[in-house]
């Protein structure tokens, strides 16, 4: 009787042993078509994604291609009406032999080249005789008389010269007040050019220097024109070479109490950067030392910038995007199915830096496309 108990025992372990390992296996095998299905998932996403990317680089070039051989008469239309479509974070280039355009206008800081001055051969000498009064009679009281005639005329560059001369004389001359007003006659010029750069530019960094030397009693106005300084600085509202932006911005910092720059900023800058590679890169094609057509990532600062370019003769088309707006505009699409599957997509560079998303030491056993 105990041998037959001693060996029920055992049967019944072993069959207990024997379901357990069963049930064992079972779930090993389930967790593995779990972890099989989730890896399908992974790699049709993957899959997904690279030909998302490629089809979005691809219609890129076909528009910049084009835009590369379009007739000016329609250039600047065409590409206004692809820059309505472009995110925040984008821009799109058109180089000339000696010119740079932006679209849309006012997302560059600073731009790489001035553009070509425009012709003013009729006022070459028209302030020499005001200028030897000034300078080397030191009659600034005759000078003041012909600079205001001058300021009548109908060039609107002569006017801006004339002023701008006027004021000068009126600063030296110790009457702060009346060159204020001269500037604000300037400055309503606008962007008529004046010694090269804008003529409200001039004018409001001019006032700046005089408000500041009248102490006290324009301390307010002075804040006032320095924060508005600033801001239209940092918002590219002038066409500035990068030395001219950054002496600028300076100029109105120091007579700030504070002045941080807004949201966007730093992109803002590696965005002119950027531009100013592909101005590089656009003399680099005439010179036959890059390819005519390109693309590449590079970083500014801690600020990924994607840029595209196509050239033809006498014209190259690009554009550069931020990783927000590769998200927005050649991800959209998919991240409805993404987010339903729960996968995410990490984009790095060439050296395994992301640019979207956030790697960490689980990604290293995800699908990778080097595409």
């Amino acid at each position: 009787m105990r041998r037959l108990l001693v060996l029920f025992l055992a049967v019944t372990l072993l069959l207990t042993a024997t379901l357990v390992w069963l049930s064992w296996q079972l779930v090993r095998q389930d967790e593995a078509l779990v972890e099989q299905r989730i890896e399908e998932r992974r790699e049709s996403a993957a899959d997904l994604a690279t030909a998302a990317l490629q089809k979005s680089l691809l219609q890129a070039g076909e528009q910049l291609s084009a835009l590369s051989v379009m007739p000016a008469r329609d250039l600047a239309g065409k590409a206004s009406e692809i820059a309505k479509r472009l995110g925040a974070d984008s821009v799109l280039i058109i180089c000339g032999l000696d010119s740079v355009e932006a679209f849309p206008g006012g997302r560059l800081l600073f731009h790489p080249i001035r553009p070509p001055a425009a012709s003013f051969a009729s006022a070459r000498n028209v302030f020499a005789k005001a200028e030897s009064l000034e300078f080397l009679h030191e009659n600034r009281q005759a000078a003041a008389a012909i600079l205001r005639d001058l300021a009548r005329a109908g060039d609107p560059a002569v006017r801006a010269g004339a002023l701008m001369r006027l004021a000068r004389i009126q600063r030296r001359s110790g009457r702060p007040r009346e060159a204020l007003a001269t500037y604000e006659s300037l400055a309503a010029l606008g962007s008529v050019p004046v010694e090269g750069l804008p003529a409200d530019l001039v004018a409001r960094h001019a006032s700046l220097v005089l408000l500041e030397n009248l102490g006290v009693a324009e301390r307010d106005r002075l804040g006032r024109e320095a924060s508005a300084l600033f801001r239209d600085v940092q918002t590219g509202r002038w066409r500035l070479l990068r030395a001219e932006y950054g002496f600028y911005v300076e100029e109105a910092r120091r007579r700030l109490p504070s002045s941080e720059p807004g949201a966007g900023y730093e992109t803002a800058v590696a965005r002119a950067h950027a531009v100013e590679s592909l101005w590089e890169s656009w003399r680099a094609v005439q010179k036959k030392k890059e390819a005519a057509e390109g693309q590449r990532l590079q970083w500014f600062g801690d600020r990924p910038i994607l840029m595209l370019w196509r050239a033809a003769p006498g014209m190259m088309a690009a554009l550069t995007l931020g990783p927000d707006d590769v998200r927005a505009q050649w991800l959209a699409t998919l991240q409805p199915s993404l987010a339903e599957q729960g996968v995410e997509i990490v984009l790095t560079d060439t050296d395994g830096r992301a640019v979207i998303g956030q790697l960490t030491a689980e990604h290293r056993r995800q699908p990778l496309r080097p595409a």
